[in-house]
């Protein structure tokens, strides 16, 4: 800022400067404060600017909010985006097929119910990230008898979050149509680990079925094979007659 633009130079000239000018402040321990100063004419009884009254404030946690919310609506915004791509990739997959319209409705339900609830635990822990535990329990919570859960503690990032919530729903939902869970005896173990590899830590995620009916390759793929690929190029399933199996490496 030139000098003559300084608001007390102005004042002087008979300028009000408000609501005020916005600046830098670096104090002697480095600090950098946001200040703003506004300045007004003081006048002679002839009405004359005799003098000035300058005003300054400390704005920092003003501006500090400012900065916060513009990041929060860029967030809320890139986060709708994403997650209205894939509402309209699941209505668009779900909807396709020879499927009567109620079955559609019902798996497009189902599938948005899932989508919700991890949805609800994320606007809960603020966007933080959601334990993988507390994904997949909840997941299965209807056959919590019936399956055994074995992973060490973490916490996923909102997409990984999203994406394993669906993962996890279509492998339950495949089960109990035509795997483990299709049956009294059948059972289900998932388990996961990190490991290290030159590009940063791996989360390995297996899905392992028994003791349902002998699994048979499918003709073509379902929606939530395609959906698994879509999400996770390196997922692999396995379709072995004791129990379909699906293996899924995350990079964290």
């Amino acid at each position: 800022m030139e000098p003559d633009e300084w608001p007390s130079r102005r004042a002087l000239r008979g300028e009000t400067v408000s609501p005020g000018i916005d600046f830098i402040y670096t104090a002697d321990d480095g600090l950098e404060l946001w200040m703003r100063v506004a300045a007004a004419p003081f006048l002679s009884a002839e009405g004359k600017s005799v003098g000035a009254v300058v005003v300054m404030q400390d704005i920092t946690a003003l501006k500090q909010a400012e900065n916060t919310e513009s990041l929060l609506t860029r967030e809320l915004q890139h986060r709708t985006g994403n997650l209205l791509a894939v509402v309209q990739a699941i209505a668009h997959r779900t909807l396709a097929g020879d499927r009567s319209l109620e079955e559609a409705r019902a798996g497009f339900e189902a599938r948005l119910h899932a989508l919700a609830r991890t949805h609800r635990k994320l606007t809960k822990s603020k966007w933080t990230g959601v334990s993988l535990n507390e994904v997949v329990r909840s997941e299965l919570e209807p056959f919590a008898a019936r399956t055994r859960i074995d992973g060490v503690d973490l916490t996923l990032s909102p997409q990984h979050a999203q994406n394993l919530s669906l993962a996890v729903h279509e492998l339950a939902t495949n089960a109990v149509k035509y795997g483990a869970l299709s049956r009294s005896e059948g059972y289900v173990d998932i388990s996961w680990g990190v490991t290290a590899n030159g590009k940063g830590n791996v989360l390995k995620f297996q899905w392992q079925e028994r003791g349902g009916p002998a699994v048979v390759r499918p003709e073509r793929h379902g929606f939530g094979t395609s959906l698994l690929n879509a999400i996770f190029a390196g997922a692999r399933i396995e379709y072995a007659p004791e129990g379909l199996s699906c293996e899924i490496d995350l990079l964290m």
